[in-house]
C-alpha cells in the first residue's frame, strides 16, 4: 500500500477504484501516522463506552484544529471529540494534500526570510517560525536543490518567482 500511495497521482481510475473498494482509506488526506494513532485511539474509545475521549493525542488534535483535512475533523468528530471552529485562514490551506501544505508553509518562510535579511544565503541548520509553526528553511532548501527536477511545474515557477 505504502508504495501505492507514493504513485497515487499516477493510476488509473481503475486501480484506484480497486484500492478504495479494498480499503476507503488507503490513501489518507494526511500522514499515515495521524491514521495510525487514531485508530489506536478509537480502538481506546470503543473499549470502554462511558470514558470521554482524552489522552495526549486528542487533547493535541484539539490544539492543531486548523490545520486538519476536514476528514480528520469529521473522524475525530465521531469519536465523540468536541473540535473548536478552524481558522477562516487555515480551513482554505487545510484542502491542500500534505505536501502541498508543507510546500507552501516552507515557501512562505523563504519569503519573509528573504524581505527580512534580503538574500536566501540560508544557513543549513536556520528555522523560520511562519504563523506560530517552525519551518526547517535551510534543510529545505538543501532538500530542494536535490529533488528540484520532480517539483510542479507550478512550484518551479514559484520558486523562480522567488528567485531561486
Amino acid at each position: 500500500m505504502a508504495t501505492q500511495r507514493t504513485r497515487a497521482h499516477d493510476l488509473t481510475a481503475e486501480r484506484t477504484a480497486a484500492l478504495t473498494a479494498l480499503d476507503p482509506w488507503w490513501n489518507p488526506p494526511g500522514p499515515i501516522t495521524w491514521q495510525r494513532a487514531y485508530h489506536a485511539a478509537r480502538r481506546q474509545t470503543e473499549q470502554d463506552a462511558a470514558a470521554s475521549p482524552a489522552g495526549e493525542w486528542l487533547t493535541a488534535q484539539r490544539q492543531r484544529v486548523g490545520r486538519l483535512h476536514p476528514e480528520q475533523r469529521r473522524l475525530l468528530e465521531n469519536l465523540g471529540l468536541d473540535l473548536p471552529d478552524a481558522p477562516a485562514s487555515r480551513a482554505k490551506n487545510s484542502l491542500l494534500p500534505a505536501r502541498e501544505r508543507a510546500f507552501a508553509r516552507a515557501l512562505a518562510a523563504a519569503r519573509a526570510f528573504r524581505q527580512r535579511e534580503g538574500h536566501l544565503h540560508v544557513p543549513q541548520r536556520h528555522i523560520e517560525e511562519i504563523d506560530g509553526e517552525q519551518v526547517r528553511l535551510g534543510q529545505w532548501l538543501s532538500n530542494l536543490r536535490r529533488r528540484r527536477s520532480s517539483l510542479s511545474p507550478q512550484q518551479q515557477a514559484a520558486l523562480s518567482d522567488l528567485g531561486l
